[in-house]
């Protein structure tokens, strides 16, 4: 199938048109489905509360335990974000382009804005050395969280939990200071997380990808995360295979986000185009029909059939952006094979 190919430095010139993080305006809005006032997604009944997904949200073709339970799987790495602060150094337009940059106009203000994010890797230091025995990158000896700043006896121990989003959401580290990434976020009967000190690791305007870095010195949480990632890459590694030779015909498309601020939902859809970027085959990004809303912004955009390493959890995946000019939904660049 014949990818169409642009610049990178092209893309928000011909594709992109408008972004979807969501600005709160201090109404809770914890049912997404009772959140009428939406010209994009009335009622949001294409939206599926994560605890009320089943098989048969899936298309027939994709009816089967495997991909069902990598699905379920890709519920606990999803994050909502909510940044507190606008950054000064926001940028008035799209690199390369006269596309208005979001959020400009809201430059050193505080205002809520939402997005989503996923979970990357994770990595354990203890008395600032990881597992492989080398010193930290910014050489700390203990624990950066919150609690532990403020303790005369910080842990020792302590996890970076990578978050990658869309740079448009979190800017850069003054907006990453004032940002919290909310695991679990499912809705009643689930227990949220919050990590709430947060630093921006990579940020890129060009692609619209953003890497945080978020710590804990929660151990509980910490083998929860590892349990999850265990499984997640076992699960991808058994499912891919079976189904990269029908990427073409099925163009399944999914996002697990947190649309409008709201507890934690799965939208399916099919992806539309491939556009190859700067000539390199793998190099690429997506339109697609997979309903999306504001604050689905930075969610990760999961292209079955295609892949990007062995082991998911650590690849550069698509997060998506907003709205193209077609109309059609749309990612940030990525590589897939």
């Amino acid at each position: 199938m014949a990818s169409k190919v642009f610049k990178s430095t092209d893309i928000y010139k011909h594709i992109y048109d408008r972004h979807e993080t969501c600005v709160s305006h201090g109404v809770s809005e914890a049912n997404l489905q009772e959140h009428v006032v939406c010209s994009k997604n009335p009622r949001h009944k294409e939206f599926v509360p994560v605890d009320e997904f089943t098989m048969q949200h899936l298309p027939v073709s994709f009816r089967d335990d495997t991909i069902f339970r990598l699905v379920k799987l890709m519920f606990g790495f999803t994050v909502k974000i909510d940044v507190r602060m606008t950054s000064p150094q926001r940028p008035q337009y799209w690199e390369g382009s006269t596309s208005s940059y979001p959020f400009y106009d809201l430059r050193n203000r505080r205002m809520v804005r939402m997005g989503s994010g996923s979970i990357r890797s994770l990595y354990q230091y203890t008395g600032g050395h990881n597992s492989e025995g080398r010193r930290h990158w910014n050489m700390y000896a203990s624990c950066t969280c919150r609690k532990c700043i403020e303790s005369d006896s910080p842990s020792a121990t302590w996890w970076e939990i990578e978050v990658m989003t869309a740079t448009h959401v979190v800017y850069d580290d003054t907006e990453a200071y004032h940002a919290s990434c909310i695991m679990f976020y499912d809705g009643p009967g689930h227990a949220a997380v919050v990590l709430d000190t947060v630093v921006v690791d990579y940020a890129n305007v060009e692609t619209d990808k953003c890497w945080l870095r978020c710590v804990t010195c929660n151990r509980t949480l910490a083998a929860t995360m590892e349990k999850m990632i265990q499984e997640f890459d076992q699960a991808w590694r058994s499912f891919h295979p079976n189904y990269q030779k029908s990427k073409y015909t099925d163009k399944l498309a999914l996002t697990v986000s947190h649309p409008h601020g709201c507890t934690k939902q799965v939208s399916v859809g099919q992806w539309v185009d491939r556009i190859m970027l700067d000539g390199d085959e793998n190099f690429s990004c997506y339109t697609y029909t997979t309903p999306t809303c504001p604050g689905t912004s930075g969610a990760t955009v999961y292209v079955l059939g295609y892949h990007n390493g062995q082991r998911y959890m650590y690849s550069d995946h698509h997060v998506h952006s907003g709205v193209s000019k077609s109309g059609f939904n749309y990612c940030g660049n990525g590589y897939d094979l």
